[in-house]
């Protein structure tokens, strides 16, 4: 069974930079991979843009036994047909599309080796896992452990990809389970999957095509949303869940997981009843646990 650890960054202008890329890799280390008979190796894809030298900074703090860096500079080009002034809702900017592409169809090209991946993104420091997470999916026949299920709020998404998403895959996905009422998007920052799933001839096919439309990148159908619609037509309820025993936290939205719900962070109104959370002030959409709210 060969299971790896992966992530897209970027590289950035000053060594000092890399800290959260750092901090990541050393709970990597400190909760899971130092446990293990044999680590399971960190894949970093990035832009091109993470010199040698830059990469040997980060070796210096590195406990994790095996790490490698990959140049996927190659998918991060804004294609030539696409004018710049297509693009809807200016509030995700293009590398942000590219990435959402990258981590939807291109990364399972990189990673058809392993027959587990399990993302942890830049600014995702995870608690410890007690027990060897792959060997789990294996031992159970899972197809995919998210950190929790969370709502698309986008709203040119939520209008646009729901009909593309029906015409190409006829009967195996219906418009109505695009319904936001349950939450059935995976929160991707953090997730563990079977690649064998996403491999799958047919899934591939609908991949390709739904991010050769330009619409991927034009309308933002991010990566979360498009492996929420797969994991509903080509996976059953039973080979999905959440990671158990386990606690993490995601920087760029403040937002602490815990067995499956969030426990504090920025979330939509939906999702904070769903996880009966409540709002914090601190914020706008900032919310916490209801029994931590008076601690």
């Amino acid at each position: 069974m060969r299971g790896a650890i992966v992530l897209l960054t970027r590289g950035y202008p000053r060594v000092e930079w890399y800290e959260k890329l750092i901090k990541r890799n050393a709970h990597i280390y400190e909760n899971f991979n130092k446990n293990l008979e044999t680590q399971y190796p960190l894949i970093i894809f990035h832009e091109g843009n993470i010199s040698q030298e830059h990469q040997n900074f980060i070796f210096q703090y590195e406990r994790n036994a095996d790490v490698r860096f990959i140049d996927i500079s190659m998918h991060f080009r804004w294609p030539a047909s696409i004018p710049l002034s297509a693009v809807k809702d200016h509030a995700f900017h293009p590398g942000y599309r590219l990435m959402c592409a990258f981590n939807c169809f291109h990364i399972w090209n990189y990673v058809k080796d392993f027959d587990y991946i399990m993302r942890v993104d830049e600014d995702c420091l995870i608690g410890e896992l007690k027990y060897d997470i792959f060997k789990h999916m294996e031992d159970n026949s899972m197809d995919y452990l998210v950190s929790r299920f969370s709502q698309e709020t986008h709203p040119l998404t939520n209008e646009t990809l729901p009909p593309v998403a029906h015409s190409l895959l006829g009967d195996k996905w219906a418009e109505s389970d695009y319904e936001q009422h349950n939450l059935w998007v995976p929160y991707t920052n953090l997730y563990v999957a079977k690649t064998a799933l996403f491999l799958q001839p047919e899934v591939q096919e609908f991949l390709l095509k739904l991010t050769s439309d330009e619409r991927f990148l034009t309308h933002r159908w991010g990566d979360h949303v498009t492996m929420g619609i797969i994991l509903k037509a080509f996976s059953k309820p039973e080979k999905v869940s959440h990671i158990h025993n386990f606690i993490f936290y995601h920087g760029s939205h403040h937002c602490i997981t815990q067995d499956g719900r969030a426990i504090e962070g920025l979330l939509s109104p939906r999702e904070a009843e769903v996880f009966d959370c409540v709002e914090t002030g601190k914020e706008p959409n900032h919310y916490i646990a209801r029994e931590l709210q008076a601690k």
